[in-house]
């Protein structure tokens, strides 16, 4: 779905923001639409962190205007780049901060076991102090108490950084699982990961500025692909059908797949995935940490003449043998 067709929530106009004579952000104009997921990048230092703030209300405006666009107060959800190794664990972390929030008890509760539930955190680490979790860990958590109340805009700093190809594949899915309910996400991300398999738009920033917006999940590293005329690659891994249409759709880098149907109902099927340069490390990692079995790795021969649309679409699994190019819902 094009942002034309979505509801309009929230509008930036020339909004700027000045540190004394540093300006962290210039002129920006900027508007965001439900379901839309925005990939903020850009060099250290060109004011993506100061943005998502700006967006999120957490900063005033030097100048400009910040407009809610919508007919009800929209509700902002904030995860900052950092989150510290507190001495609670994580179910009384999160009621804390339900409380905080004046959540009913009762609600609170049932919201936190979704959480959990929905970011795959294991029973027994619930009352396991933060301050023993890994950074994967620690980084759902910090997901999961700006989604307490669920929120129309999700702002993410950097959500993807350091994490291992397992836990970003885990939490790609869960934000495209929020997507789909229609929330509004702007993250701040290096990871290609997020940019290619998340967002809808990807914005960059320079000094300031905004610079650049490119309109497709796959249109940038698809259209550097191209020109530096960067070998790809041929995966061949066997799963359950629904684990290898999710590693499809989460892993960051893959342009096209095709999938053989399963000889019998409930057992595996094999598919090929074919990704661009330099992604096939961090796939086969994802994969492996889900469970599924690499058969084959090789170099892709394979025709480009597919990657024409790729800048207007996705791709998905085809059944036929083929590469299959998908329409955006």
């Amino acid at each position: 779905m094009n942002a034309a067709n979505r509801a309009p929530l929230l509008r930036l106009h020339q909004a700027s923001k000045r540190y004394h004579r540093h300006h962290a952000v210039r002129d920006v104009d900027l508007t965001l639409h439900q379901s839309e997921a925005i990939a903020l990048t850009g060099p250290n230092g060109s004011g993506k962190s100061t943005l998502l703030r700006l967006i999120g209300g957490l900063l005033p405006l030097t100048a400009g205007l910040r407009e809610q666009l919508s007919d009800t107060p929209l509700t902002i959800g904030y995860v900052p780049d950092r989150f510290p190794k507190l001495k609670f664990g994580s179910r009384e972390y999160l009621a804390h901060m339900g409380a905080i929030q004046g959540m009913p008890r009762s609600q609170l509760h049932s919201r936190i076991e979704e959480l959990h539930a929905l970011f795959r955190l294991q029973p027994d680490l619930l009352h396991q102090d933060l301050r023993y979790y890994s950074k994967g860990m620690l980084q759902k958590v910090n997901v999961m108490q700006a989604l307490l109340t669920t929120p129309d805009i999700l702002l993410l700093d950097e959500p993807l950084s350091g994490l291992d190809a397992g836990t970003q594949l885990e939490l790609l899915t869960a934000l495209q699982q929020l997507q789909r309910q229609g929330v509004a996400i702007v993250a701040v991300t290096h990871e290609p990961a997020f940019a290619e398999q998340l967002a809808d738009r990807i914005v960059t920033m320079d000094q300031g500025r905004l610079v650049r917006s490119i309109q497709g999940r796959t249109a940038a590293t698809l259209s550097d692909s191209r020109e530096l005329g960067a070998p790809r690659m041929r995966i061949s891994c066997q799963a359950a059908p629904e684990l290898l249409r999710r590693l499809s759709h989460a892993s960051g880098g893959v342009v096209a797949c095709e999938m053989d149907e399963p000889s019998a109902l409930g057992t595996p099927c094999t598919a090929h995935f074919v990704l661009q340069h330099g992604y096939s490390d961090a796939f086969l990692l994802g994969a492996l940490n889900v469970g599924v079995s690499i058969l084959a790795v090789q170099q892709d021969d394979s025709p480009r003449d597919f990657e024409n649309t790729a800048a207007d679409s996705g791709y998905a699994m085809a059944s036929t043998g083929t590469m299959k190019p998908m329409e955006r819902e």
